[in-house]
């Protein structure tokens, strides 16, 4: 299996002429099974491919981890160049979704394009409980809440009506894929919190152990890039990836941030490791 990162809010140093992003799309390749887990902002991620040798069209099926805009805002420029693959959601994740900046000043929108459910109404499954679209790769829509959400997730809302109440992030999926070396998390922004999701996982499949995880952690402030999180709290959660799970490796980026994950990289060392635009995992 081979992960590719289309976009990123990096790039590689080897990767000359790639576009980083504010985002996440990362191209997984399973044998001839293709699967493209988020889109980035724009239509970057398809530059990206292209200059990396990797054909879109080909892509059998697309998951969109939240309803956010840095994770769906490329769904648009995919569809017009795939025409068969389904996209799969959580239920809600074409919600109004909202973003309170500079102590509510500003009040951003951060959700879908809402206009796609009626231009390719028949390519979009909404999903509400788990799935296993393809065997051995599963969909996540419900996790346990053991511990703290991020506090970044405080400045995220909902409209709801003429309201604003915090986004709940029920609308987040992950994706787990079942590997002879184990199991792979993969996640988008971890809004859920990164521990309830791992923990979630291995409720779900307790005769294996989660190996990889690749994705954000959202620790970090979308504009200041301040730790959002305690720092006891951020290295908390190293401690407990770097000793609990039986991790072999954990690939991070995007909303967590570089100090946050200096932080995590002096607990856990080579375990951690970054996935910018252009990086190909190999497990």
């Amino acid at each position: 299996m081979e992960i590719v990162t289309l976009i990123e809010n990096t790039v590689c140093e080897t990767s000359g002429g790639l576009e980083p992003e504010h985002g996440v799309s990362l191209l997984i390749c399973l044998g001839k099974t293709k699967i493209l887990f988020d889109m980035g902002i724009s239509g970057r991620f398809l530059r990206n491919a292209h200059a990396l040798g990797e054909k879109l069209e080909d892509v059998d099926l697309a998951v969109v981890s939240h309803g956010h805009f840095d994770h769906g805002g490329g769904l648009r420029d995919f569809m017009k160049i795939n025409a068969k693959a389904a996209v799969y959601l959580k239920k809600g994740a074409f919600g109004e979704y909202y973003a309170k900046l500079f102590g509510g000043l500003i009040s951003k929108y951060i959700g879908l394009d809402h206009s796609l459910l009626k231009t390719y109404p028949e390519r979009f499954v909404l999903v509400n409980q788990e799935l296993e679209p393809i065997p051995g790769v599963f969909l996540l829509p419900v996790f346990n809440r053991n511990h703290p959400l991020p506090l970044g997730n405080r400045s995220l809302r909902e409209k709801r009506g003429g309201h604003f109440p915090r986004d709940d992030f029920n609308h987040e999926l992950a994706m787990v894929l079942k590997t002879a070396a184990g199991l792979v998390l993969i996640t988008g922004c971890s809004h859920n919190g990164l521990l309830n999701m791992l923990e979630t996982v291995e409720a779900r499949f307790p005769d294996q152990t989660v190996k990889t995880i690749i994705g954000g952690f959202h620790m970090a402030h979308p504009v200041l890039g301040t730790i959002t999180d305690p720092h006891a709290r951020v290295i908390s959660i190293g401690r407990s990836l770097a000793g609990r799970f039986g991790l072999n490796k954990v690939y991070t980026g995007h909303c967590t941030g570089r100090r946050a994950f200096k932080i995590l990289k002096r607990i856990m060392g080579e375990q951690l490791d970054v996935f910018s635009t252009g990086k190909r995992i190999l497990l």
